[in-house]
């Protein structure tokens, strides 16, 4: 089909066809967050070379068990990044990467020491152009006392050295999740 639409032009479909484009607008995408987790530490990126991975560890400041609705990454500048992560750290294991508190590490495979396995979850990712997403009614991600929030950036030199200091803008919800998204393994 696709073959066939190619050979005919490759015509471009009725225009009322379009989902509508993505709004920007300033500040915070999907309004005020609940809280506001910063980087401790910004991370120095060299003005050449190759690309850089960089995990920055959030230690999120909750008390109790929190539900997550929603997350918005703000990556720092835009110019910058490629893409980030985002990694839930139930415990704490990630921290032992860092030379310092809230320093960071390098690297873009994360491991983490974790005996149970943690969904990934769509709203944890960011690239130019994402919309953040929030969650639907029922959905929503557990943040426990003590989590950690891993964020792994791809970065790309500019040409001068830069200053890194990512955020995160979390968005609470009173409902825990009553609806979980499936995981496959494929067995040999």
């Amino acid at each position: 089909m696709i073959e066939k639409w190619v050979e005919q032009g490759a015509a471009e479909g009725a225009p009322s066809d379009l989902p509508p484009p993505p709004e920007f607008v300033e500040g915070w995408q999907i309004g005020n967050p609940d809280l506001i987790v910063k980087a401790e530490k910004p991370y120095h990126l060299p003005a050449s070379g190759t690309d850089q991975y960089w995990n920055f560890v959030f230690r999120t400041p909750v008390k109790e068990t929190r539900w997550l609705k929603a997350l918005e990454i703000r990556p720092g500048d835009k110019r910058l990044v490629h893409h980030a992560n985002v990694l839930v750290d139930r415990t704490q294991s990630a921290r032992s990467q860092e030379s310092s508190p809230g320093a960071g590490f390098g690297g873009m495979e994360i491991k983490l020491e974790s005996e149970a396995f943690d969904p990934d979850s769509h709203f944890l990712f960011w690239k130019p152009g994402t919309v953040p997403y929030t969650e639907p009614e029922g959905m929503a991600l557990r943040l426990d006392a003590g989590t950690d929030l891993i964020l792994n950036i791809h970065l790309q030199p500019s040409g001068k050295p830069e200053w890194i200091q990512p955020s995160l803008g979390l968005y609470f919800t009173d409902r825990p999740a009553t609806i979980f998204s499936h995981a496959c393994a494929i067995g040999k």
